[in-house]
């Protein structure tokens, strides 16, 4: 492999690296949002999907962006 076929593939290694680990952050937000729900604590349900919502937004993610803003909905419909 010539260096600068290297260069590219280590640097497009590092953009998926860094992309999983923002998914990754999202999911833990969402999951700590929910259990705030759970246990009735709205307002740092609100708090966490509303973070999660922020990074899908940085990375494109329309699906994570919807489930959130559906959970956000619950909470306040459970209200």
């Amino acid at each position: 492999m010539r260096s600068e076929e290297r260069r590219v593939g280590n640097g497009v290694r590092a953009r998926c690296s860094t992309y999983h680990e923002k998914q990754n952050t999202a999911n833990v937000l969402n999951n700590i949002g929910e259990i705030y729900f759970n246990r009735g604590n709205f307002i740092m349900a609100v708090e966490n999907f509303s973070r999660a919502i922020k990074i899908y937004e940085t990375e494109g993610d329309k699906l994570g962006i919807a489930i959130d803003l559906i959970n956000i909905g619950e909470v306040y419909a459970s209200q």
